[in-house]
């Protein structure tokens, strides 16, 4: 399974005879542009995730913002530092329309093929029925539309109460997905951008 972050990437993972994308880094092409894209330019994005890919398993992860992950030129105030905790899905409770139109953008993309939404951060069993609540009403707003209502939903253990909690997450969701890079980081308390 491919760990995309761009579109070049796909074309790779194709090259490279992937069996799916474990993980799409839905932030990036947040990143590479002045503000956050729309909807519908978010659906076009991911579609060519799906015509690369149309049988196969493709897990996109909700916007992981802050930390190393910035979108230029919004008024959304994620946090630079790892340790301070607001970045992800913290981010997204409090602009919920951000979600809102990421999880459209996904289902429609998906129409009727398979979907799985990665939830980044995950550190508590709330945290995991607030995003379903949320991600269950997004589409639910899709009346009339030919789009997926039935993703499966999965669970990033990357942060050290997730590990404690894993049996009980795993209880709640369809998968996980470890994250190393932050796990270890938050493990060690060892921002992995401090080049000392």
């Amino acid at each position: 399974m491919a760990n995309v972050a761009l579109g070049v990437d796909i074309a790779l993972a194709k090259e490279n005879r992937a069996d799916g994308i474990g993980l799409y880094r839905t932030e990036f092409p947040f990143i590479v542009r002045e503000g956050f894209p729309t909807r519908d330019e978010q659906v076009e994005i991911y579609r060519k995730a799906y015509d690369a890919f149309p049988d196969a398993p493709i897990a996109l992860r909700l916007l992981d913002l802050a930390g190393d992950k910035f979108v230029p030129t919004t008024e959304v105030g994620a946090s630079s530092s790892a340790f301070h905790g607001y970045r992800s899905i913290r981010v997204l409770y409090d602009y919920p329309h951000l979600l809102r139109d990421q999880v459209q953008a996904f289902a429609i993309a998906a129409g009727k093929r398979r979907l799985r939404i990665l939830v980044p951060m995950v550190s508590s069993l709330d945290d995991v029925s607030r995003i379903k609540l949320m991600i269950a009403q997004a589409i639910a707003e899709l009346s009339g539309l030919d789009v997926q209502r039935q993703p499966l939903i999965g669970a990033m253990i990357e942060v050290p109460a997730a590990v404690e909690l894993a049996a009980d997450l795993a209880a709640e969701v369809d998968f996980l997905s470890i994250g190393t890079n932050d796990l270890i980081q938050y493990t060690l308390v060892v921002d992995r951008e401090d080049r000392e």
